[in-house]
């Protein structure tokens, strides 16, 4: 395959892991979806957990209620106030415990983009404070369309920044305070930079972006709370995002039009019009996963498995069904840095 034409060496090419800087020949303030987020009375920090930690410390509720299928970066955000409730992403939505009080707070997720608007009214209702993360689709249709209290999402996990999350309330609650911008925070651009030319053949060692990579996320989880650097709120300006979204889309499409795989399955959005995050295959087993993730990675797919749950305390016993999927996912990424010819690869690789 040449890929010479997007700037990727064939003999570097690899799919997943860290992103690299794209580069970029059309504005990204000129779309609807740049528009929203820009047009956001929001606040902005270096990483959704910080997001959540700030809020969660601005409002004081006594218990904070996640899912059950949920990423150790949040439950440690949550510390000593958190409480789990039945959701996973095979669920339309999760099932709310009868000892979620009023006065509490909820996080929903929209896992991997691929659910549908829910509304928050009926948990308001029950006197609990709606908490949405929209990582995983910043500006989606529930996102852009959202009646909770409060909305957050990590920009830096759908969008090639160093850093960079924001926090709003789409009902007009009262949000921290304004934290300083943090220019550390930007540490994994040099990874970012040193990535790209590497995919473009230039003598880049491969050791030593990864080694930067690694350091700087180890930093990002020192910075509780802080704001997101300049340098990342000045790439969210070039950014084109309703066409990286529509790139997402596409690229899912093209994956599950050429994965042949009978005894795999492929999560799908509860719509055709959604985007989804990434490519999340479902394994018969654990084993049969394992298996996956080692011959992809022997093909230069470097698949994320999101996310182990067995460092939670008793979470196997109390929420089987959500370890149990999370024992048999893989996730591939499908982001615009890659095309449907890319996508085809993947799964032929599979």
């Amino acid at each position: 395959m040449n890929r010479e034409s997007d700037g990727v060496d064939d003999a570097r090419w690899e799919h997943g892991s860290d992103f690299h800087w794209p580069g970029l020949d059309i504005a990204g303030t000129d779309d609807d979806a740049s528009r929203w987020l820009a047009g956001l009375e929001a606040i902005r920090y270096a990483a959704g957990r910080g997001a959540l930690r700030a809020l969660l410390d601005h409002g004081g509720w006594p218990r904070v209620w996640l899912p059950s299928y949920v990423c150790a970066e949040l439950v440690a955000a949550v510390g000593d106030r958190v409480r789990f409730y039945a959701d996973d992403p095979s669920q339309a939505q999760g099932r709310i415990p009868a000892d979620a009080q009023s006065g509490h707070a909820i996080v929903r997720i929209n896992y991997f983009g691929l659910r549908r608007p829910n509304s928050a009214a009926t948990l308001r209702e029950r006197g609990l404070t709606v908490i949405d993360d929209h990582t995983h689709d910043p500006c989606g249709p529930w996102a852009r369309d959202s009646d909770a209290d409060y909305c957050l999402a990590s920009l830096r996990k759908s969008l090639p920044l160093p850093d960079g999350a924001v926090l709003w309330s789409p009902v007009g609650g009262r949000l921290p305070s304004k934290p300083e911008a943090c220019e550390a925070a930007a540490a994994k651009l040099p990874a970012m930079l040193l990535k790209s030319l590497y995919l473009a053949g230039h003598p880049v060692s491969k050791p030593r972006f990864r080694a930067l990579a690694i350091a700087a996320e180890d930093r990002l989880a020192e910075l509780a709370g802080v704001g997101m650097s300049a340098v990342s709120a000045e790439l969210l300006e070039c950014l084109p995002i309703a066409q990286l979204r529509a790139r997402r889309r596409e690229n899912f499409q093209a994956f599950a039009s050429h994965l042949a795989a009978e005894e795999v399955g492929l999560l799908q959005p509860a719509d055709p019009s959604l985007t989804p995050f990434a490519c999340v295959l479902l394994f018969p087993s654990a084993v049969a996963r394992e298996l996956a993730r080692r011959r992809l990675i022997a093909a230069r797919i470097y698949p994320a498995v999101l996310w182990p749950l067995d460092e939670l305390p008793d979470h196997r016993a109390m929420f089987p069904e959500a370890c149990e999927v999370a024992d048999r996912v893989l996730a591939l990424h499908c982001d615009a840095r890659y095309s449907a010819a890319d996508m085809q690869r993947v799964a032929a690789g599979y």
